[in-house]
């Protein structure tokens, strides 16, 4: 598992999603205020709350090092990782 990759595609797709969030934002019509905030919720908890967290957990495998976290633990974060990796797929290009 390459660390660096999967950081550098995480800020990607953080980037992406937040200025998509800052887009919705600027969308001023008061029929489509509903639809927006409804979409912009659904970014942040969907996807960067697990990006988020995906952030927080190669940091603590980065600080403590993968040897010193129990093996059941380190396999369930790494399909952490791999999960999110799924949901960022394709953000390199946009």
């Amino acid at each position: 598992m390459d660390i660096e990759d999967i950081q550098q595609r995480i800020a990607l797709a953080k980037e992406y999603h937040q200025a998509t969030i800052e887009q919705l934002d600027q969308i001023e019509s008061n029929h489509l205020s509903g639809q927006v905030r409804s979409l912009q919720h659904s970014i942040i908890h969907n996807i960067l709350r697990p990006i988020e967290r995906v952030e927080l957990l190669i940091d603590i495998i980065s600080t403590t090092g993968a040897d010193n976290i129990p093996g059941f633990l380190l396999e369930e974060w790494y399909f952490e990782l791999r999960r999110i990796q799924t949901l960022m797929e394709g953000y390199e290009h946009d």
